[in-house]
């Protein structure tokens, strides 16, 4: 197991706000992190992982879509009919 540091700073004029956090990794994650440094051009771990929370973040967001306002819309409308997300994803 890793445990990485990342480092917090507040710079009030560019509103960038950085701490230092352990974090431990598995050994497998360690690896991958440390061969993404040395092969992908990253200038650190902190880099890899900051990308990473970045990337999850954008995944965990809901996107309003056409199709799911549309979903939503026939839900409010017919609530009998609703469909949960786990039904949604398999039609």
């Amino acid at each position: 197991m890793a445990r990485w540091r990342i480092k917090r700073n507040c710079n009030q004029r560019e509103k960038y706000y950085f701490e230092f956090m352990n974090i431990v990794l598995p050994r497998n994650l360690e690896d991958y992190v440390a061969d993404l440094v040395q092969t992908r051009g990253y200038k650190g771990s902190d880099e890899v992982i900051s990308e990473a929370l970045r990337e999850h973040q954008l995944r965990r967001q809901v996107q309003m879509t056409p199709e799911l306002e549309r979903l939503l819309d026939e839900g409010l409308e017919n609530p009998e009919y609703a469909k949960t997300t786990d039904e949604l994803r398999r039609s």
